[in-house]
């Protein structure tokens, strides 16, 4: 269970500064604004507080669990194995000898007894599977297309040009928002840019204007319509990212925002490229991103919803390539980070051509909220020096009908993987009537010595496996433990596999190898 991804499903916030500003004055205190908490009262035993920090020059940010020692910290911050009882979080931004700070409180309640329904007869069938024969050579998915390099476009005209970075800090001050056009230089500045009015960015020339500090895009006002487009981010220093993010997107200000043809550059020091707190609306294409510690591309606010209740809805992603994800030790993280991508809300267009390369845990992990979606042309190879866990694509909680076809995964230990029905998070699995369809799934270069080509969980209900090649895994083309609903595995090559593994196993991942 990846302790990162845990629900934030209410706010408990004393004793909090909430109010950010587009200007902060050079001698005003900093402010801190909690985003996402815990609930009130929970079961869970693990839990992230997202915040932000308003300040004119960088501040130190601290944070204190249950009164233990102060230690620096960064947005979102993760804590797990969390006792019953109560607990609270301080988190401090100071400045010089000016500073701000917040409370979150909230109880771990101990999880409910389980309900034993005691009937006169066998239990009712919860399962059912449709399993074809295995159909050597019969299946032969097409190759998934490679993602759309950054294009030119075309400069609006009427826009303001900018050749420095205090030019552009002066236009992003001012209101309402502008089209601004940013010469071919580098741009840097002490913390990082803050674009609060949905202002405009271009490129003078593709790739011509390097910012060699991070973007901040949002407020607790606006209607967003932000635009990055041609820019190159190339940041070395935490000092210099917004919250560890290249491009940081929040709140009502950061809805609706396109980025587009751009290139993120981490140096391997940097959390996020793109870090997208309010993804409604965002427009994320033609994005290269390379050597970051946590996640190239996350959009997700982390606030779980049960399934068809409001949550924000992603416009599109597409033409996505990522090379490079983890942390110094690959897998130090545990779960809790080093992805490709991160998305936990439903994308109105889908999530199409995407590659991933030499990432630590995850390619893909879909989280929270993720619903309704398309996945096609996902080119995954989880081979390479930052190799760890390595999983394809990782349906955590809580997928619905989500769609993957069109795919190619190498080098996974796991190709894809379905969570199991956490009693944490209310004994619900991680997935629901997914189709996984028309793809090759290869362990050849995994780590691990046990490997599967998809597994799903205790509690995963109504999977579709069809028309996928499954080649070297060493435990099963498909493992289904305890699942539920109608599932079909049929019309796929197993002909692949390695001579002791099996085309399906019902047995738990942490059984003995056939």
């Amino acid at each position: 269970m990846h302790p990162f991804v845990r629900r934030a499903l209410g706010i408990a916030v004393v004793a909090a500064s909430l109010v950010a500003s587009s200007a902060t004055p050079v001698g005003a205190a900093p402010s801190v604004a909690v985003t996402q908490a815990p609930p009130a009262t929970t079961s869970a035993t693990s839990a992230t507080i997202s915040f932000h920090v308003s300040s004119f020059r960088p501040a130190s940010i601290t944070c204190a669990l249950d009164g233990a020692r102060a230690r620096p910290c960064r947005s979102p911050v993760s804590y797990t194995r969390l006792r019953t009882g109560a607990h609270s979080l301080r988190i401090v931004a100071q400045r010089g000898r000016l500073a701000a700070s917040t409370v979150v409180r909230w109880t771990v309640a101990a999880a409910p007894a389980p309900t034993v329904a005691i009937t006169d007869g066998p239990p009712e069938e919860t399962e059912s599977m449709v399993v074809a024969p295995p159909q050597p050579g019969a299946v032969s998915p097409a190759a998934p297309a490679v993602p759309r390099s950054p294009s030119a476009y075309t400069v609006p005209s009427g826009a303001v040009r900018v050749a420095s970075a205090a030019e552009l800090e002066a236009v992003l001050a001012t209101s309402p928002a502008r089209d601004i056009v940013l010469a071919d230089g580098r741009y840097e500045t002490a913390g990082w840019f803050s674009n609060h009015e949905g202002h405009r960015l271009y490129a003078e020339r593709l790739g011509g204007a390097v910012l060699a500090s991070g973007l901040e895009i949002g407020a607790n006002w606006g209607s967003g319509g932000a635009v990055v487009q041609g820019l190159t981010f190339d940041v070395s220093s935490l000092a210099q990212a917004v919250h560890g993010a290249l491009v940081h997107v929040w709140g009502p200000a950061g809805a609706s925002t396109r980025v587009l043809d751009c290139v993120f550059r981490g140096n391997g020091a940097i959390a996020f490229g793109l870090l997208a707190y309010n993804p409604s609306g965002l427009v994320a294409k033609r994005l290269v991103f390379s050597s970051f510690t946590d996640v190239a591309l996350r959009a997700s606010d982390n606030q779980a919803v049960p399934y068809g209740a409001a949550t924000p809805r992603i416009a599109s992603i597409a033409d996505v390539s990522v090379d490079g994800v983890g942390r110094p030790t690959p897998g130090a993280s545990d779960g809790t980070a080093e992805a490709g991508l991160w998305i936990g809300h439903p994308v109105t267009a889908g999530v199409h051509r995407i590659a991933v390369r030499n990432v630590s845990w995850s390619g893909i992990e879909t989280v929270n909220n993720a619903w309704d979606t398309t996945f096609t042309d996902l080119d995954i190879d989880m081979s390479g020096p930052k190799s760890a866990a390595a999983v394809g694509i990782y349906l955590e909680h809580f997928n619905h009908r989500n769609v993957f076809e069109r795919f190619r995964i190498a080098g996974a230990a796991t190709g894809i993987t379905a969570e199991w029905a956490d009693p944490a998070w209310g004994g619900v699995a991680g997935a629901h009537e997914i189709v996984i369809r028309d793809g090759v799934i290869d362990a050849a270069g995994a780590r691990e010595g046990k490997t599967f080509g998809v597994y799903l969980d205790e509690g995963t209900v109504s999977t579709t496996v069809t028309g996928v090649v499954f080649r070297n895994q060493s435990f099963a083309a498909i493992g289904a433990y305890k699942i539920a609903g109608t599932n079909r595995f049929e019309g796929n090559d197993t002909s692949g596999l390695r001579a002791s593994a099996l085309p399906l196993s019902t047995e738990h991942w942490s059984s003995p190898a056939p």
